[in-house]
């Protein structure tokens, strides 16, 4: 179901998640808009920029740029800023989880895809995505992959819709 909000020569179009379509550059205060593509998304803090940040925050972004190799930092980082403790925690547990372990870096970054497909996360899809191809998926992988979200996603909306009860050969004890 999409609504169609038109004020002052905007053109609001309320989906899953707040989007605005404006035909001209307009600033507005209290609001944080970040251009996706074609896409405007207001997001619901503001996003401390490098140049703005300070203390713990810029301690992060530099972890962050070093790791990464790269001056790029995502809005992700920068919205998480807002709360110093949250981003450094934020940031600690995600070197871990995505670092050297027994599952390789590219199932890492597909896990990631299939979870933020099913928890309709699409900043995540998208950085991760980026992130997997750069780990050397293929476009037949991300289709296969694709594939067996989808299927996942069908099976398991069944099983839940019948509310079919476990095999006991199929509980992990």
């Amino acid at each position: 179901l999409q609504h169609i909000y038109i004020t002052n020569s905007l053109i609001f179009s309320m989906v899953e998640k707040p989007t605005l379509t404006i035909g001209h550059k307009q600033y507005l205060w209290l609001l944080d808009w970040v251009t996706l593509g074609d896409d405007i998304t207001m997001t619901t803090v503001a996003l401390i920029e490098y140049a703005d940040a300070t203390g713990d925050v810029l301690t992060v972004y530099d972890e962050i740029r070093r790791a990464r190799k790269s001056d790029f930092i995502n809005n992700f980082w920068k919205a998480l800023a807002n709360n110093p403790e949250q981003l450094r925690r934020t940031w600690d547990q995600l070197k871990i989880v995505m670092g050297p372990g027994s599952i390789d870096p590219l199932t890492k970054e597909m896990i990631y895809i299939a979870v933020s497909v099913a928890n309709s996360c699409s900043y995540c899809i998208h950085s991760h995505t980026v992130a997997a191809r750069a780990k050397g998926m293929s476009t037949d992988q991300h289709s296969e992959l694709l594939a067996v979200i989808g299927m996942a996603s069908h099976t398991n909306g069944l099983v839940t819709a019948m509310q079919v009860a476990t095999d006991t050969e199929f509980m992990v004890e």
